[in-house]
């Protein structure tokens, strides 16, 4: 028989604790083989390794503590406007280069120094040749697209968004696992904003697979966004000033329909994660951490 709250059971240490192990290993093992892990490719597959660690302790707990997938998952509501989740993905998308840009201008004024790092770090790919390079772009896409919204969903909506929940309330989790999200992207702000929107999604559709296929689309968008700006960098948004403008534009026109949206959507007090709502279980009190 399955317990009706098995995230009572969860702790989310055990997963920080997961998370050192699987870095420390990684680490021993790319030294066994007189690598490091600032070399491009060893630093994509260490960020492979880390969210398969991931999935694999989630699924270790899933199955530990009994946990009922088709709960978690949930179902797709029949007739489902995918359309419109495609153009959410593109208004976050979006959001996200603006924000972006917009950042990028800022720390060049405050830290140009650190600017100047930052952009070389992201360069570092370029001294692989040939087929490595290939081989490289093609694995960091499906990375970006692929494993790291299936990874970030699974675990920060499926699993920890309950566990939270549990503890401090629906709100209080949609707010604490956005504000974990931001840790896994590049800009705080615009991957705060995504995180809020892909947990409302979810609590408000009762179903992984919602926020999961606009994720992959924002990834997909967003990666096809900086294809092109980068583009646009190298002719006529050469000038650091002009691609803030141009951020500072997508803001403008992106926020206020994505604020409209959270405002709308943002989780009632009533509202309960979806996996205490099916099956006629119980509805979990929060408790004091």
């Amino acid at each position: 028989m399955r317990d009706d709250n098995p995230f009572q059971w969860l702790t989310a240490r055990s997963l920080l604790f997961w998370v050192f192990l699987s870095i420390f290993f990684f680490n021993a093992l790319a030294t066994s083989f007189g690598r490091a892990v600032t070399d491009p490719d060893v630093a994509l597959l260490l960020r492979v390794w880390l969210y398969g660690s991931l999935l694999t302790w989630v699924m270790w707990r899933m199955v530990r503590l009994d946990i009922d997938e088709e709960r978690l998952v949930g179902r797709v509501p029949p007739r489902f406007p995918w359309p419109a989740i495609g153009g959410l993905a593109l208004m976050l998308a979006l959001f996200s280069l603006g924000a972006a840009l917009v950042s990028q201008y800022a720390i060049s004024l405050a830290a140009p120094q650190l600017l100047a790092e930052a952009l070389k770090q992201a360069k570092q790919a370029e001294v692989l040749q040939g087929n490595a390079r290939l081989l490289y772009n093609i694995g960091e896409a499906l990375f970006e697209i692929l494993l790291v919204p299936v990874t970030q969903e699974v675990v920060l909506r499926g699993v920890l968004l309950h566990r939270w929940t549990v503890k401090w309330g629906v709100r209080r989790a949609v707010l604490a696992t956005s504000l974990l999200g931001t840790l896994f992207g590049p800009d705080l702000f615009s991957y705060f904003v995504l995180f809020l929107v892909m947990a409302a999604l979810y609590v408000r559709m009762r179903s992984l697979v919602v926020p999961l296929v606009c994720h992959v689309l924002f990834s997909l968008f967003s990666l096809a966004l900086v294809v092109g700006a980068d583009s646009l960098a190298e002719g006529p948004l050469k000038e650091l000033r002009t691609q803030a403008m141009l951020g500072g534009a997508l803001l403008l026109i992106t926020a206020p329909p994505l604020a409209r949206y959270l405002r709308q959507n943002w989780p009632a007090d009533e509202w309960v994660a979806p996996y205490f709502r099916d099956g006629g279980n119980p509805t979990p009190k929060p408790t004091q951490p």
